[in-house]
């Protein structure tokens, strides 16, 4: 049996909803593309601001240097970026040791820190 040229192919209905299933299908993909890249790079600034401020603590560990309670503000290097640190220093319930409270953003005062590090030195004679 021959089927005439009217009954061949796809109706103009049929390529459009083709078409809508298939752009939804691109669309959840593209979507979900960008909210893994952004994931990975929230976590790698992340880890950048905790390697930051663990070198803050260690500096201070090994300098043996005995911040004054209070903010302590600085700068740096990691990756290739600028990291701004604030160092919140107190004192404890014994006078050879202290609180250090570190802080990392990316920016300096805007935005929540990425990282808050709590480490406690002893005043070594």
């Amino acid at each position: 049996m021959m089927l005439s040229n009217a009954q061949r192919g796809f109706t103009l209905l049929e390529i459009l909803v083709a078409l809508a299933i298939l752009a939804t299908a691109m669309g959840a993909l593209i979507k979900g593309g960008s909210e893994s890249a952004s994931t990975a790079s929230y976590l790698r600034d992340k880890s950048y601001a905790h390697w930051v401020a663990q070198n803050r603590v260690v500096e201070l560990q090994l300098t043996k240097k005995w911040l004054s309670p209070g903010s302590h503000k600085g700068i740096s290097q990691m990756a290739g970026e600028e990291w701004f640190w604030n160092i919140k220093a107190s004192k404890t319930f014994d006078a050879a040791v202290q609180r250090i409270d570190v802080e990392v953003r990316r920016q300096r005062e805007h935005e929540r820190p990425l990282v808050t590090l709590v480490a406690f030195l002893a005043k070594v004679d």
